[in-house]
């Protein structure tokens, strides 16, 4: 599903519906109702399904919100991004990006009609990993940084989730488990030339980061992302949370989390953990020490969630490239900042088309409303 934002307009012209396509991995279509129009839309479509057209304008118009366009594409939608010295790769329409971490404009590296994300640059800055459907079901690729070919490298034919990469150069993935409950899924390595491949023996993990000697994982358990599940605040019992484990030893995992919280997408750097977490009520980023005290938070988020975060140190740099909305951002490391990673995108935008819709309703699969009685959405 490629990102969108445009809005239902009548033959007319006057607009009825606004409806907002963020870049989901569903092919639902997610419409947020005015609900002043939303009378109208039912008088008009049920019995006369007269065609409807959607119009990127005519959002920008009735929201007062800048909308990207071909000449004005300074607001991509940003998601999965990952950095390596200079470079920035990210996913946006659907396909794979890359980018001065300072700014400026991208170039499109993938064009398959479906998505590519998680991207994951490798540690020498040569090649980056991620995961696409191109045959079929969700597979870890590799592909040149600075363009090429995409290989496969997975051949799990259950899902596979990319993590990142390993010290000596491995892609660190996820996949749903042989063996077991059809939600388990352990973690897998392999070198992207000699697809070589190892597991590690742990099961009912999601994420999870390897310490630079390859010594210690430190990884999360469960956790609702596992089924696609965004809720907030969630303190059931598939909150995820952080474990040690040392591989090679001969101790059980070690569970990190101490607080009655959401601990999640772990990334190590130099003896301190960093993860996000919702301690504060919010998903923001937060360090720890290996052994899970000392925990101190780095970003303080409240309109939006700290989402697909990722670590790089390339040339002595440290920073967590991550997501707040649809903008990326870097957290240096070493001054405890952030700021935002501004990007254009040199793009035709065919998704932003106007097109026609003739019957509209035939679309609809579910309806909810706000709690403020103002708007719905539907999908």
């Amino acid at each position: 599903m490629k990102s969108l934002i445009c809005a239902l307009t009548h033959q007319s012209g006057s607009t009825l519906v606004n409806a907002v396509y963020p870049p989901l991995h569903s092919m639902e279509m997610f419409v947020n109702f005015r609900l002043s129009a939303l009378a109208s839309l039912m008088l008009t479509c049920i019995p006369v399904c007269t065609p409807f057209v959607f119009s990127p304008a005519a959002y920008a118009a009735s929201t007062n919100t800048a909308v990207a366009t071909p000449a004005n594409s300074a607001l991509p939608y940003m998601r999965f991004p990952s950095s390596h010295g200079d470079n920035l790769v990210f996913t946006s329409e659907g396909d794979l990006w890359r980018a001065s971490i300072s700014g400026g404009l991208a170039q499109r590296l993938t064009t398959n009609a479906g998505e590519e994300v998680q991207a994951a640059i490798s540690p020498d800055g040569s090649q980056v990993a991620f995961v696409a459907s191109y045959d079929g079901v969700p597979e870890a690729y590799v592909m040149p940084l600075a363009g090429g070919i995409p290989r496969r490298i997975s051949f799990e034919s259950t899902g596979s989730q990319v993590l990142g990469w390993s010290a000596a150069g491995e892609v660190m993935y996820s996949v749903q488990s042989q063996l077991g409950p059809n939600i388990q899924r352990v973690v897998k390595l392999v070198h992207p030339t000699t697809l070589q491949r190892r597991t590690l023996p742990l099961h009912d993990v999601y994420e999870a980061s390897l310490s630079a000697d390859g010594k210690t994982l430190f990884f999360t358990r469960l956790g609702l992302a596992v089924r696609q599940d965004n809720a907030r605040h969630y303190r059931g019992g598939d909150m995820a949370q952080l474990w040690r484990y040392d591989l090679g030893g001969n101790q059980e995992a070690r569970l990190l989390s101490t607080m009655n919280a959401v601990d999640k997408q772990p990334m190590w750097h130099q003896g301190r953990l960093y993860f996000i977490s919702d301690r504060d009520g919010s998903d923001n980023l937060w360090s720890m020490k290996e052994d899970g005290s000392d925990a101190q938070q780095l970003t303080h988020e409240r309109a939006f969630d700290v989402r697909n975060a990722s670590l790089s140190n390339a040339h002595g740099k440290a920073r967590i490239v991550y997501q707040l909305a649809s903008n990326v951002f870097a957290y240096d490391i070493a001054s405890a900042t952030s700021q935002q990673i501004k990007v254009q995108l040199q793009s035709d935008h065919e998704q932003m088309r106007e097109r026609v819709l003739k019957n509209p309703l035939d679309y609809l699969t579910s309806t909810a409303l706000a709690a403020n009685g103002e708007r719905a959405v539907i999908t």
